[in-house]
């Protein structure tokens, strides 16, 4: 009875057999194809090598076997490495990590490696190690590229916020003294004519002043490294910090003012200065593209995710083409035939990006007959982060 039942069992445990085998075969033949495996006793002389560890390190079978592994020693390395690896493997435990060896013809080649002693039953302690790796020396050389991008690029940031610092002094200085000048020669005669002229330098020395300024903001504002934004009273910061400055240079110019703001608290994560600058910039252009007793303010409104704020003229509006434009620097300044002084075009730009950079959006509405209305759209910070 016990003779039939190993017989009618028999041919599913060959089956068996037969399949793990297979199944053993299979995996080896791939782990040959993609990985180069060597097998060393407790010494680390190589007793087997695969044909993938062959290729590689540019010597036969026959050179690897019974050499020992100090042969693929790379000068990469100090002898302390190699000592943790050894104490790795020696107390039975598995080590990971990345290797540089050396080929036989000398050139360095790395691999991500895997050591794994196999134990002896009796004695619990190693007696041979295999070696599973991985070649990544062309991961390693791409890896040392984009460090060697990055120590460039920190570089070439470093150095271009050295000129910014430089040209913004060596700009502004004679500027700054020939508008001090300017204000002697007016407090140092009475001749109308010269006043006048005076008048015209310190104008000019102020205007210059200006697209310096704004030229600089705009790169300095390129610059990929950004402040951590807070998280601010939106309402709070236009009306203390904003609408003073916006009222006083519209009374200045002969505009009329007026303001729409709410009298609760709405709450944005934004850097308040990025906002600020982009305000100021939206409110001289409201002042520079209307005329005497056009109206120019600025709103608040909000619905339920988020928050607008709008600077606004009655003035002749922008042109189709600045309203359908992507507020590009550099090129919107001279085609903007409605303004009465001339420009760079910078203004819209600069305030374009500092929005975008604090998470925002900007939008333009335009119309001869209504003026134009420069819309800041800001998400309103969740209540748990504030």
């Amino acid at each position: 009875m016990e003779d039939n039942t190993q017989t009618r069992l028999w041919p599913k445990m060959k089956k068996r057999i037969d399949n793990d085998q297979i199944f053993t075969e299979q995996l080896s033949e791939v782990l040959n194809d993609h990985s180069l495996v060597s097998i060393s006793d407790v010494k680390g002389n190589i007793t087997y090598a695969n044909a993938m560890f062959c290729e590689v390190s540019g010597y036969t079978l026959a050179e690897l076997m019974g050499a020992n592994h100090r042969i693929l020693k790379s000068d990469v390395h100090d002898e302390g490495f190699f000592k943790h690896i050894w104490k790795t493997i020696a107390s039975g435990q598995t080590w990971k990590g990345e290797i540089c060896n050396k080929a036989k013809d000398g050139q360095p080649y790395w691999v991500q490696s895997t050591i794994v002693p196999f134990l002896n039953k009796a004695t619990g302690k190693p007696e041979q190690y295999v070696s599973i790796r991985t070649e990544i020396t062309h991961q390693k050389k791409l890896q040392e590229k984009m460090d060697q991008l990055f120590l460039e690029a920190m570089a070439a940031n470093e150095a271009k916020s050295s000129f910014l610092t430089n040209i913004s002094h060596e700009l502004r200085t004679p500027l700054n003294h020939i508008i001090g000048f300017s204000d002697v020669l007016k407090m140092s005669t009475t001749d109308p004519d010269l006043l006048e002229n005076v008048e015209y330098i310190k104008e000019a020395g102020h205007d210059l002043l200006d697209k310096i300024s704004n030229v600089l903001e705009l790169v300095d504002h390129c610059n990929p490294v950004r402040k951590k934004p807070d998280v601010i009273n939106i309402v709070k910061l236009v009306s203390a910090e904003f609408i003073g400055s916006f009222r006083s240079l519209a009374y200045k110019s002969k505009r009329k003012f007026t303001k729409t703001i709410p009298d609760h608290e709405i709450y944005i994560v934004a850097d308040s200065m990025d906002l600020l600058i982009a305000f100021r910039k939206i409110a001289k252009n409201a002042i520079q593209f209307s005329t005497e007793e056009d109206i120019v303010g600025v709103s608040i409104s909000a619905d339920n995710d988020t928050v607008t704020i709008a600077i606004f003229d009655t003035g002749p509006g922008l042109p189709e083409h600045i309203l359908s434009s992507q507020l590009e620097p550099f090129t919107i300044g001279e085609k903007v035939t409605t303004k009465t002084n001339c420009g760079m075009g910078l203004g819209l730009p600069i305030a374009k990006k500092l929005c975008l950079q604090n998470g925002g959006k900007i939008e333009l509405e335009a119309d001869k007959d209504i003026g134009t209305k420069i819309y800041f759209h800001f998400p309103i910070a969740l209540q748990e982060i504030i």
